[in-house]
């Protein structure tokens, strides 16, 4: 058979395409838009709030600093109580994880929820069901502080149309949250099935714990659905982890037959049945040796009596858990009816996972882009399995020739590439000795980082931005590894200008990029979690007015569909420098937190590159506070407390920022606190910085001693940074640090420190700075060591715990939620 006849028969047979119906959970997992606002208020309910309207469920969407900050339900929880936020879908949907997080609220949060259970409701079910992991668990562990989400992936997928989490806790507390739904649209899928429950024999539990319908007094599961249709298949061997199986042993079980019904919302059109089984033959398991598959039209339990009969060779062989697949050839029903026959010798049947395959299923395609009016049945890739496959009697044929083929283009690929070697060995003037040597390139991210680049594994659109009205400009100036290109210069700066007199041999040299000294470090964390940077256009952006001039250009204020948002231009055009703010925008737009200013895009296809990011209404901090002379040590300590929960961030995503201060820390409309970088406040603060003969800007009055002498930075340095811009704060940022000593005597100061362990003068407690803060949170972050500094995330606790411990003295704060006995659960 020629090459082209076998694609052609391949194109014939493979035309008549099925749909395999199963859950794909891998892939089914997409948050549904709590956070994003495309779940409506309306569909966000609860059992009761402290306050309507500061507390109530429109403030729970994930990472929204919206009224107090979160959900906060009007009584206590503790073991009896039954308060609830409930999520309603227009219709059923498949729930894969839950994302929660506490009441941060500026830093004055201090509640969030231990512990929570996760209650659902869909048609088919008809009442209420409690989620549980596979051992029979209900609680999910919850949250350890008010800043951080803590996703929760759950032991397989739950399919509802109202969803609740119910906060739980041993003691009497208050909790208030945050959360978030992940998952996929369910369409026209499996209703329920029945099935006997599964054995339970010396420690080995096989039965279907997850499943959420009844189970009759015969030990019979009916009107639900668990773990055969839960998208996780189980392993090799099932002795060592149970829980992804359901098994009968044939003696308990009490028959060699294992009865399975299957009930769809609609009629199909079979071509296939599939499960996933164990042959685990050394603890006793074995492939059932037949399967009997009956249909019926009708919703009741009039089967057809044209039975498929089917029956499976032993394998003695391998032992490892497989699929077996059933043809049935186009039978029309809408409930299925497997009779599954214990092998000869098997002391076990297991099944795990069961798909269907058929040719008349109503679904999306998997690649379905949302409507901006769909606000709830949200599809992905995986939302039911729906995949394409072929479905004829000459499989075996099929896979034949598609091996054919293989093998013919990779012969075809081989001798491509020996005649292309053969070629090269006679062109190159000195013969093919060894690898060409490749230049390296400092750009280990896509190239078209900047653009909508589908392979990331979030890729937003510009209809779906979530912009922030009123915000003021945000510089993200980010260092993504680049190759220093003056670190020559600076190295030799500081030994022959800042070195004390003992050796010190420069362990880094930052870079100097766009003319700066320095460019914040930074490595993502978690490469998969990478989010693509949105392109746009730059016809888009209408300017209004001048925001002031940055170190790679112009800083304008943009409107942008209807919303403002600060816009760089890079003034640039040498190619390196473009790859190298293209890069900085990338690496800008991974982060994502509330007190980090936000990359909404950039403009990569025209000239100048622009850099899209939030516009910040009140400005940077330190004017701020200038302007607001009746602050209390309360609100100066909430500010702080923002701040360290974006640094803290900042060190969760291994990134260096290198300028902490007042001036780069920039407030929203709605007076949170946002972590900026420099650009435009380098501008405006020019005096803050120390000129390096000419050549480096250094914030030397922020700087640790190890950056100024030996060229290091890392989190202990940005540290050192936090406590003197803490130290601005509750000054109200009056002066600037060590404001009576000249840039000299700054550095020979900090020199002192470095050969004798302390410094000559220290910065003085402000008046609105209580003692145990100054004593026990800034002092710590001016040792010598780096080592003996605390970790952001340590400062950032101990801001928060801060709250209690502050002084009355006349200062008005919200009172705690009530002590009230928790009520009685709702009826359902």
């Amino acid at each position: 058979m020629t090459l082209f006849a076998a694609i052609l028969l391949v194109a014939a047979l493979g035309s008549r395409s099925v749909a395999v119906v199963g859950l794909d959970i891998r892939q089914c997992n997409r948050p549904f838009g709590i956070e994003s606002g495309r779940i409506l208020e309306s569909q966000i309910t609860a059992s009761s709030s402290f306050d309507a309207q500061s507390t109530g469920p429109a403030n729970a969407r994930l990472r929204s600093e919206s009224g107090s900050g979160a959900w906060c339900p009007e009584s206590q929880i503790n073991e009896s109580s039954h308060e609830w936020i409930q999520v309603e879908f227009q219709s059923d949907v498949v729930i894969s994880a839950v994302e929660t997080q506490g009441r941060f609220d500026k830093g004055r949060g201090m509640e969030f929820p231990t512990g929570y259970m996760v209650e659902y409701w869909r048609t088919s079910l008809g009442r209420w069901a409690r989620y549980k992991d596979r051992a029979g668990n209900e609680i999910i562990e919850g949250n350890t502080d008010t800043q951080s989400t803590a996703l929760r992936i759950l032991d397989g997928a739950i399919i509802a149309k109202l969803v609740r989490l119910i906060p739980v806790s041993e003691v009497t507390r208050t909790v208030c949250l945050r959360f978030e739904l992940h998952g996929c649209s369910y369409r026209e899928g499996l209703l329920s099935y029945t099935a006997p429950v599964g054995s339970h024999l010396d420690g080995l539990d096989l039965r279907d714990l997850t499943y959420d319908g009844d189970e009759l007094d015969n030990g019979r599961l009916v009107n639900g659905i668990g773990r055969l249709f839960d998208g996780v298949t189980g392993s090799d061997n099932f002795e060592r982890d149970p829980h992804a199986w359901i098994g009968w042993q044939r003696d308990s079980h009490g028959s060699a037959i294992v009865i399975l019904e299957f009930n769809f919302s609609t009629r199909r059109n079979f071509s296939a049945i599939s499960l996933h089984t164990s042959n685990s033959r050394k603890n006793g398991a074995g492939l059932f040796s037949q399967a009997r598959v009956m249909f019926s039209m009708a919703d009741d339990d009039h089967y057809s009596q044209r039975i498929v009969h089917f029956e499976q060779t032993p394998d003695t062989v391998f032992e490892s858990a497989r699929w077996v697949r059933i043809g049935v050839n186009s039978r029309l029903g809408r409930r299925v009816r497997l009779e599954l026959v214990f092998g000869d010798d098997s002391e076990w049947l297991l099944v795990s996972e069961v798909r269907f395959e058929s040719n008349n299923a109503v679904y999306r395609p998997i690649d379905h882009e949302f409507d901006e009016t769909d606000t709830l049945t949200i599809d992905g890739p995986g939302s039911i399995g729906i995949i394409a496959t072929d479905d004829t009697d000459y499989d075996f044929v099929i896979r034949v020739i598609l091996g054919s083929v293989a093998i013919v283009i990779a012969m075809v690929c081989l001798g491509c590439c020996v005649i292309y070697t053969h070629y090269a060995h006679k062109s190159s003037p000195i013969g093919f000795t060894g690898h060409k040597k490749v230049p390296f390139t400092p750009d280990f991210y896509d190239h078209q980082c900047c653009g909508t680049v589908v392979s990331k594994r979030y890729a937003p659109t510009p209809e779906k931005l979530s912009l922030e009205t009123d915000s003021e400009y945000a510089d993200p100036d980010l260092e993504s590894a680049l190759i220093p290109k003056h670190g020559s210069m600076y190295r030799s700066y500081y030994q022959r200008n800042l070195q004390p007199t003992y050796s010190m041999a420069p362990t880094y040299a930052p870079t100097n990029r766009f003319d700066t000294f320095y460019a914040a470090n930074y490595t993502l964390s978690n490469a998969n979690d990478e989010y693509a940077t949105i392109e746009i256009p730059a016809d888009s952006l209408i300017p209004v007015k001048p925001l002031g001039n940055g170190e790679f250009g112009n800083i304008e204020l943009c409107q942008f569909e209807g919303k403002f948002v600060a816009v760089k231009s890079l003034k640039s055009s040498d190619p390196s420098t473009e790859a190298d703010f293209k890069r900085e925008i990338h690496v800008m737009s991974q982060l994502r937190h509330q007190n980090v200013v936000r990359v909404i895009g950039a403009s990569t296809n025209s000239r100048p590159i622009l850099c899209v990011t939030e516009y910040m209404s009140q400005g940077d901090l330190r004017n701020y506070l200038q302007e607001k002379p009746n602050f209390g040590p309360d609100a100066l300590l909430s500010l702080t407390t923002q701040i360290a929960a974006g640094m803290a961030y900042l060190e969760s995503r291994k990134f260096v920022h290198r300028d902490v201060a007042a001036r780069n820390c920039l407030i929203d409309e709605s007076g949170t606190v946002k972590i900026a970088d420099f650009g435009m406040a380098r501008s405006l603060y020019a005096s803050d910085y120390y000129r390096l003969d000419g050549q480096f800007s250094l914030p030397i009055r922020w700087m640790a001693p190890e950056s100024i002498f030996e060229g290091r930075f890392s989190h202990a340095t940005d540290v050192w940074a936090l406590g003197v811009t803490i130290w601005e704060v509750f000054g109200m940022c009056r002066e600037k640090p060590f404001a009576k000593m000249a840039d000299n005597e700054v550095i020979e100061n900090l020199r002192y420190l470095m050969e004798t362990g302390s410094l000559k003068e220290y910065l003085f407690r402000p008046s609105l700075c209580p003692v145990f803060i100054f004593s026990e949170v800034l002092q710590p972050c001016w040792r010598l060591r780096d080592s003996d500094r605390p970790s952001l995330a340590a400062i950032h606790r101990q801001l928060q715990s801060a709250q209690v411990r502050l002084p009355v003295n006349g200062i008005t704060k919200p009172p705690p939620p009530p002590n009230r006995a928790a009520p009685e659960p709702p009826c359902q």
